[in-house]
């Protein structure tokens, strides 16, 4: 089902901010490849970039599992997507997506062992929410359009996302990406599992810090095209009223 179903025509999409390098979208079906129910591709709706293509195992489709828009399904430890190169490179980089992780641990991106971020772990106190080349990341990670706060730990971020229950749109910004040598979702360590059974919705790469104003502008484009504006705080320009 076409995203422009729900955004007519004037209606903000990503490709409206001009640092966009990367957007992977199931539900647009035009741009995922089936082989049965395995997905073997989700195509880059940036022209010329680089298609998710399974690094170990096949997420499936579930179909409809979100606002009757379809969603992949980590159905399985092992279970990963990845570019298979360095795509993504660079100082400064702000990716943002939609999570519904149903397990008590993971990982959002990875580039190598030494270069991940967004980790989170029922009942840990480590601090580390990833690290660039080996060092913790200081850098700013919203859930659900607010920023969590400094010093969170793995397992309050866990929290943050209500125990891993439901759907959340979830981002950061300002992300050193200049020694990934891939770029791995939801998987750690050059596909080494961190653990499985997650649904995963559109995802958003940007070769730049976003401005509150597009980071805002993204969260309401998430929040009116799935459904997920009671997600949003109160206080958020788009609570009531699509970008």
């Amino acid at each position: 089902m076409s995203r422009w179903l729900f955004f007519p025509s004037g209606g903000f999409v990503p490709s409206d901010v001009a640092s966009l390098v990367g957007w992977y979208d199931p539900s647009d079906s035009s741009t995922v490849t089936l082989s049965g129910s395995d997905v073997t591709a989700v195509s880059n709706k940036v022209s010329g970039g680089t298609s998710l293509t399974p690094s170990s195992g096949n997420p499936t489709i579930s179909s409809g599992a979100l606002n009757s828009l379809d969603v992949l399904y980590y159905g399985t430890q092992g279970v990963g997507m990845h570019t298979g190169a360095a795509t993504y490179t660079g100082t400064d980089h702000s990716i943002m997506w939609l999570q519904d992780p149903e397990d008590t641990n993971g990982v959002g991106f990875t580039g190598t062992s030494n270069n991940w971020v967004f980790g989170y772990l029922n009942g840990s106190t480590s601090t580390v929410l990833g690290r660039v080349n080996g060092t913790p990341i200081a850098i700013p990670i919203f859930v659900d359009a607010t920023a969590i706060p400094t010093g969170t730990t793995r397992g309050g971020l866990y929290n943050l996302m209500s125990n891993n229950t439901g759907w959340h749109i979830l981002g950061f910004t300002g992300l050193d990406m200049s020694n990934w040598t891939d770029f791995d979702v939801l998987r750690y360590a050059n596909d080494t599992p961190s653990s499985g059974w997650k649904n995963l919705g559109e995802i958003c790469i940007f070769d730049a810090t976003l401005s509150t104003s597009d980071r805002q502008k993204m969260e309401g484009y998430y929040a009116w095209k799935y459904a997920l504006t009671s997600n949003l705080p109160a206080s958020h320009p788009y609570k009531s009223t699509r970008p």
